[in-house]
C-alpha cells in the first residue's frame, strides 16, 4: 500500500523517516507467504531499494543503509556492521521493539542469499566461517 504513488509521494515529500519502517517491514516478511494477486516481496525490496537510494540526501539510517549496502553496493562487511547497528537501532525502537529478532534473522538470511547469488563457487567451510554468528 505504502509503494503506491500518493503514500509514496507524501513519505519523499513529507516524511522521509518512515522509509525505515518500509524497510523493515519488507525484511521482516522476506518469508512471509504470498497473497494471490499481490507482487512478489522481492518486488518490494527492489522498489524500496531505488526509494532508499534516491532519498539518502535527505534521510539515511542503519535500516536503510543496511538495504543500500546489501543490494547497491553487494559490500557484504558493511551490511554486516550495518546489521550490527540497526538491530540495536531496531530494537530501541518503540515501533519495531517486538520484531527485533525477526528483522535480524531475515537480515542474516538476505545476506547469505546475497553472498550465494552473487558468487558462482561456493566454499561451504568458507560460509560457515564468515556467516557462523548468522547461522544457528
Amino acid at each position: 500500500m505504502f509503494l503506491s504513488p500518493p503514500y509514496l509521494n507524501t513519505i519523499q515529500t513529507s516524511c522521509p523517516h518512515l522509509l525505515r519502517y518500509l524497510v523493515a517491514a519488507a525484511v521482516i516478511s522476506r518469508r512471509a507467504p504470498k497473497v494471490a494477486g499481490t507482487r512478489g516481496n522481492r518486488d518490494h525490496v527492489k522498489e524500496l531499494v531505488k526509494i532508499v537510494r534516491m532519498e539518502e540526501y535527505q534521510y539515511t539510517d542503519p535500516v536503510t543503509s543496511f538495504l543500500k549496502d546489501l543490494f547497491v553496493d553487494f559490500d557484504l562487511d558493511q551490511a554486516q556492521k550495518k546489521l550490527a547497528v540497526a538491530e540495536n537501532v531496531v530494537r530501541n525502537d518503540f515501533f519495531l521493539s517486538g520484531f527485533a529478532d525477526a528483522f535480524v534473522d531475515n537480515a542474516r538470511y538476505l545476506i547469505t542469499e546475497v553472498y550465494c547469488r552473487i558468487h558462482q563457487r561456493i566454499d561451504i567451510s568458507y560460509v560457515h566461517l564468515t556467516f557462523s554468528c548468522y547461522l544457528r
